[in-house]
C-alpha cells in the first residue's frame, strides 16, 4: 500500500468517526424529543447500541447499553426486545434471567423477529425459563418455517418424524 492509498483509508475512518460522532449528536437529541415516539424508540435504541459497540465517541458501557435497550424493549421495539433477551441469557449487566430471556424472546418473536423465533423455541424445547411444551415449541417452530427460517423448517422436521 502506498502513502495515498494510506492516506485515502486514514481519512476514511476520519470521516466515519465523524459521521458516528454526529450520529450520536442527533440520536441524543431525537431520544430528548417528544414530537414522535418512534422516532425517539429508535433513536433510544440506536444509542444503545452504540454504547454496546462503544461507538461515535461513547464508552463502551453494557450498563447503559442495557437501560437503552429496556426502555426502546418495553416500547415493543423488536430488536431492543432481542438485544435485551440476549443480555439476560448472558447475564452481562444484569442477574441472569432465563425466564426474563424467555419471555422476551417469544415476545419479539410473535412480533416476526426471525431470530427471536428459533431463540424462543429453543426455550420451549429445553425448558429454559418455561414450562417444556411441545404445542408452543411445534408452533414457534411452524411460524419461523413460515417466515423463511431454514433452521426452524428442519427442527420442525425432526420433531414431525419423532411424534
Amino acid at each position: 500500500m502506498d502513502a495515498t492509498q494510506k492516506a485515502s483509508v486514514t481519512d476514511t475512518v476520519t470521516v466515519s468517526k465523524l459521521i458516528l460522532t454526529k450520529a450520536v449528536h442527533w440520536y441524543k437529541q431525537a431520544s430528548q424529543m417528544d414530537n414522535g415516539m418512534d422516532g425517539k424508540v429508535q433513536s433510544v435504541f440506536a444509542l444503545g447500541t452504540m454504547y454496546e459497540l462503544g461507538q461515535g465517541g461513547l464508552p463502551l458501557n453494557i450498563v447503559t447499553a442495557l437501560e437503552h435497550f429496556i426502555y426502546a424493549a418495553n416500547r415493543i421495539h423488536q430488536e431492543a426486545q432481542w438485544k435485551f433477551a440476549l443480555i439476560c441469557e448472558s447475564c452481562i449487566g444484569t442477574d441472569r434471567s432465563e425466564d426474563r430471556a424467555a419471555h422476551l424472546f417469544r415476545i419479539a418473536a410473535n412480533s416476526g423477529l426471525r431470530n427471536s423465533q428459533l431463540k424462543a423455541t429453543e426455550y420451549y424445547m429445553k425448558g429454559k425459563g418455561v414450562s417444556r411444551d411441545l404445542q408452543t415449541e411445534t408452533e414457534m417452530l411452524t411460524q419461523g418455517a413460515w417466515n423463511g427460517d431454514r433452521g426452524a423448517r428442519s427442527k420442525l422436521q425432526l420433531a414431525q418424524h419423532q411424534i
